[in-house]
């Protein structure tokens, strides 16, 4: 009898390996990283050509709290403000 039961339990456990594990699930694709619109050139202007442009350029410290990148995607408290 124990052994009836041995072999059904080991034919179980053979069956339950054959059948593999579930095929990965596909990642998400990221997406792009954000980019400047404007080529980086060198220019000097006042607030009025400021307001021409229609562009403000600002540069901060990279900070754990401050600014950061997630996934692509500008946070922290300096990004908010902006």
């Amino acid at each position: 009898m124990r052994l009836a039961a041995m072999l059904l339990l080991m034919g179980l456990a053979a069956q339950a390996a054959g059948q593999g594990a579930p095929a990965p699930k596909p990642k998400k694709a990221k997406p792009p990283p954000a980019a400047l619109d404007v080529a980086p050139t060198v220019w000097r202007g006042d607030f009025e050509e400021m307001l021409e442009r229609r562009v403000i350029r600002v540069v901060v410290p990279y900070s754990r709290s401050l600014y950061f990148n997630d996934k692509g995607t500008q946070r922290g408290p300096t990004a908010d403000l902006l």
